[in-house]
């Protein structure tokens, strides 16, 4: 009979401990841990995946962050249109050094394997860096993914101009030098050399 009573007795004592230390402690413990996650103290660990797919059957490998749900670092990304990246990634976009290379098929069938190469922002080829394809070859200054600035252009053909560049096209002062090594500076615009010097 004592041991029953001591028993009975225990188990208020027992419940009273649980609900004043043990079940303020957990929850205590559970809100810091929500708050860590919410403010981005914690956040899962980022781990390598390789092939990965996603909705419109991109292949990215690289390392992904479940606690940004983005990859960050290099990644290597394969296109469902079959374009390639390899390079510098955050924000989920093209961001650091990289290279984006791809195949453009003409309604003729021929093929056009193009090539840029340098420093991306935001998805965009900004400041040094290189294009190529199977016309020729730039390399300079680029804004918004285009020769803009000084930069020289090599055509496949045997000519070559080095000058300025607005939004892609020759323009402004430069100087184009053919095959046979005659050249011809002067002012460009659009492409077309609209007077010399």
């Amino acid at each position: 009979m004592l041991m029953s009573s001591s028993a009975h007795w225990r188990r208020p004592k027992i419940r009273r401990l649980v609900n004043i230390v043990v079940l303020p402690l957990i929850t205590a413990l559970v809100t810091v841990a929500l708050a860590c996650v919410a403010l981005g103290v914690w956040q899962p660990a980022s781990y390598e995946v390789d092939g990965l797919l996603d909705a419109k059957g991109n292949s990215f490998s690289g390392v992904f962050s479940p606690g940004t749900d983005e990859f960050i670092g290099s990644v290597h990304l394969v296109f469902a249109t079959s374009e390639v990246y390899e390079g510098g990634f955050a924000g989920n976009r093209f961001n650091g050094s990289g290279v984006l290379s791809g195949v453009e098929t003409a309604d003729d069938g021929t093929t056009n394997a193009w090539q840029f190469e340098g420093t991306f922002v935001n998805g965009r080829l900004e400041g040094q860096g290189s294009y190529t394809d199977n016309m020729g070859s730039y390399t300079g200054t680029f804004t918004n993914s285009l020769p803009n600035g000084q930069g020289v252009y090599s055509s496949n053909s045997g000519w070559r101009y080095e000058g300025e560049f607005q939004m892609g096209m020759m323009t402004g002062q430069g100087t184009v030098y053919l095959a046979d090594g005659t050249s011809a500076s002067g002012q460009f615009e659009d492409g077309l050399q609209v007077s010399t010097s």
